[in-house]
């Protein structure tokens, strides 16, 4: 009878594990094809992108396109790896990336400096270059490297620096005109102090610093002061 029980047993154990088995290859291929379905959706997302990225203009619409293509090769490489050669691509369109991201944030600091340089009152020079900064800064955010964009940043920081310094000399100048020569030393003194603590590029700067102090030796010279 003992005998009996554990042939039952046995059998009901086998066909249990036999079952187990196949519901197990059940799943296991029920999920490739749910992986080659949810992979065949992700290609297309892909393509679709990529093609809206070339053939969009504005810079944050095609953005917008090329990360989202590459959020689709990130997910394809983790479902099926080396299928598509995803992984080599995605180097390839950061590279993409990186080169739309540069050239777009170029054109705008480009156009707003243009602005700068046009504009007629002061206030606006100085806005528009402060925006012109504010691209560049957008641009290191977004993973551009400070070398790449070190003669923009160069030309803005000077651009500012140099209408700043016209206002110390412009002040100064005027107090010489009205005689009050302590005080236009003074001023010019100021405008010495910034020209040394900052940069408005090349030969022209180092003639102002020692057009700066020609003036200042003058005025002492005088024996005024």
């Amino acid at each position: 009878m003992a005998w009996l029980i554990f042939f039952v047993f046995w059998i009901v154990f086998l066909w249990l594990y036999k079952y187990s088995e196949r519901h197990k290859q059940h799943r296991i291929l029920e999920m490739q094809k749910d992986r080659h379905s949810d992979y065949g959706q992700m290609k297309k997302e892909f393509d679709e992108s990529m093609e809206l990225f070339n053939t969009t203009a504005d810079f944050k619409a095609r953005l917008a396109h090329i990360d989202k293509a590459i959020e689709c090769l990130k997910w394809m490489e983790e479902m099926i790896p080396g299928k598509e050669h995803s992984s080599e691509k995605l180097p390839q369109i950061m590279s993409l990336k990186q080169a739309l991201i540069y050239s777009g944030i170029k054109a705008q600091f480009e156009n707003a400096m243009n602005n700068a340089k046009e504009g007629k009152l002061l206030v606006a020079k100085v806005n528009h270059a402060t925006a012109a900064q504010s691209i560049l800064n957008k641009g290191l955010s977004l993973g551009i490297d400070r070398k790449t964009l070190a003669r923009e940043i160069e030309e803005a920081n000077s651009f500012i620096n140099r209408i700043q310094y016209d206002e110390y000399f412009s002040k100064a100048k005027k107090e010489e005109e009205k005689g009050n020569i302590k005080t236009a030393i003074d001023q010019y003194q100021v405008a010495l102090y910034f020209l040394k603590m900052t940069s408005m590029g090349g030969e022209d700067h180092e003639s102002l610093v020692k057009e700066m102090e020609g003036r200042i030796q003058k005025l002492y010279e005088r024996g005024i002061v």
